[in-house]
């Protein structure tokens, strides 16, 4: 089974398990990470016609999950990567831009802590 927001979304106990949020505020942090997310990516400005492979976690909400819930649990990659139906290799990488752009948001905002991302 891999994980995903749609599965979790109806079962209170278990999205703040794994989030330390409720359904409301999961949602609402969503959409400040929808816009971050966004406009990370285009600055990033990738040619798709160049290939590369198929993101896993395509959906916001999905991504935000595997954020929270690697930030709540730091789990090993592998075991993250089983729950998340990637590679171990894919689960490094999202990672670690994940916590390039914490770096690159907390200064952007003046702070060395990558907190600071959410309060954007």
């Amino acid at each position: 089974m891999i994980l995903n927001y749609d599965d979790v979304k109806e079962k209170p106990e278990t999205l703040r398990a794994m989030t330390s949020l409720n359904r409301d505020e999961f949602e609402l942090l969503c959409l400040s990470f929808s816009q971050a997310w966004e406009e990370e990516t285009q600055s990033c400005q990738r040619d798709p016609s160049k290939g590369g492979r198929k993101p896993i976690l395509t959906k916001h909400e999905d991504r935000l999950l595997f954020i929270l819930f690697y930030l709540k649990t730091y789990p090993l990659q592998e075991v993250l990567a089983h729950l998340f139906g990637m590679s171990q290799g894919q689960a490094h990488f999202f990672n670690l831009s994940i916590e390039s752009d914490f770096a690159r948001n907390a200064e952007a905002n003046g702070s060395s802590s990558s907190a600071n991302f959410w309060k954007k």
